[in-house]
């Protein structure tokens, strides 16, 4: 059971370098399990990236001819789970919390609700999405959002994609294994969605299924200076 209504962090601040997005995350989990920051809902955009799990082999994963044919970076995250793109047409979402804020204990329980959140957002929108266990979420025959997590002692990350307008031609040709066919809501509706209305829907979305009052806020001096520190973990070996 989600707590009572909380005070959350709502963080829109997208850096442009790809391995210091995914360091930030990381900053942001160690602050929050450290009590120096608030739980967080973190809505972010990359440049055009593969971002490998935390275990992969990136020349198992990457095709890296096309990665320089079309300027896509690699870096690595520090969550699990398999390769993912990203692109100005992918919206990447955070939860960062204490797992008592959540009222979950296990990354499994924390994508159901995450899963809940991004399903009730887009069923507003009129997308009739789906929670494909563990950590998937399907509209129609394709994927278009993925999920990853990792748990601290009192604190709990779950970041995860949606396919907004995502070049789906890339994506097939830089990331060598795709599991199941993908898609974007672009296709589902035929045209772009209006960016600020699927931003505004989402965060009401999870407004809803965190009980969380959010408010707008930036990033601490502290959580930067911890993501320099960070970023050359996030350097893909090629």
């Amino acid at each position: 059971m989600v707590p009572s209504v909380a005070r959350w962090r709502l963080l829109r601040v997208e850096l442009e370098t790809p391995g210091l997005n995914v360091a930030l995350d990381q900053a942001i989990l160690l602050s929050v399990e450290e009590g120096k920051s608030p739980a967080t809902l973190r809505l972010w955009v990359n440049p055009p990236s593969v971002v490998i799990g935390r275990h992969q082999n990136a020349k198992e994963e990457v095709d890296f001819d096309a990665c320089k044919t079309y300027g896509v970076q690699v870096v690595r995250r520090f969550t699990g789970g398999g390769a993912v793109y990203h692109d100005k047409g992918n919206l990447n979402w955070s939860i960062i919390a204490r797992k008592e804020d959540l009222g979950v204990k296990s990354a499994i329980s924390g994508f159901e609700l995450a899963g809940k959140a991004i399903i009730t957002g887009l069923n507003a929108l009129g997308f009739l999405a789906e929670f494909v266990p563990p950590n998937s979420i399907h509209l129609g025959r394709g994927k278009i959002s993925g999920m990853a997590a990792y748990m601290k002692r009192k604190s709990l990350l779950i970041h995860g994609t949606l396919l907004v307008h995502t070049d789906l031609e890339i994506l097939r040709k830089v990331l060598k294994h795709l599991k199941v066919e993908v898609t974007s809501l672009k296709e589902a509706l035929g045209a772009i969605p209006d960016k600020d209305s699927l931003i505004e829907t989402l965060v009401w979305g999870f407004s809803k299924q965190l009980n969380a009052n959010f408010v707008s806020g930036g990033v601490y001096p502290w959580e930067m200076e911890e993501a320099i520190r960070l970023y050359p973990q996030t350097i893909a070996a090629t």
